[in-house]
């Protein structure tokens, strides 16, 4: 529930960006990402200051850290679970570095990339909120073969894209290949 935050600042963030983009630049073809690292800066130092109000607990140490990764890593599972987790990491590295470049040789506008972002936020949330539910109900491997699944359909998606709009019925798998997962 507290990721949820951030998936919705996600979601705001990138419908809006989009916007601006798009009225802020004019022509597709020479896009001024000016206003983007301005918000970005903005938004960025008021966080660094309401982090300053933000209180944690001292008592965040291991004396036996090294010990206890170590005795963790040599189990089969956990290594299994981190390769697992490791891939899923690769498919979302690649989506998120060449899907925007494949929508906009398709010939998408910068509306449709900030709408792409909340279209795939948006299922994040009630997966967020519910997922301990889901998780307790269908199990945690359940949950990462329907994660594997909803890749795979992914990509599928992505590479039979003729029309850029079409992408918004694939994005939101993202709230299965990231917010279950």
């Amino acid at each position: 529930k507290q990721r949820l935050w951030g998936t919705l600042g996600f979601a705001v963030a990138g419908a809006i960006s989009g916007f601006v983009l798009d009225i802020y630049s004019g022509d597709k073809e020479n896009i001024d990402y000016t206003p983007s690292f301005i918000a970005f800066a903005v938004l960025q130092l008021l966080t660094a200051i309401a982090a300053c109000f933000y209180r944690v607990s001292e008592n965040l140490s291991s004396s036996q850290m090294c010990q206890d990764f170590r005795a963790v890593c040599c189990k089969l599972e956990v290594v299994s679970l981190l390769f697992i987790l490791f891939m899923f990491g690769m498919f979302t590295g690649i989506i998120q570095t060449f899907l925007f470049w494949h929508l906009q040789a398709l010939g998408a506008s910068q509306l449709l990339l900030g709408l792409c972002m909340f279209m795939n936020s948006l299922p994040e949330v009630p997966i967020l909120f519910l997922s301990g539910k889901i998780i307790n109900k269908i199990g945690p491997i359940r949950c990462l073969y329907l994660a594997a699944f909803a890749y795979a359909i992914r990509f599928l998606g992505y590479s039979f894209l003729k029309y850029p709009w079409m992408v918004l019925g694939i994005e939101p798998l993202h709230g299965i290949t990231f917010a279950l997962m």
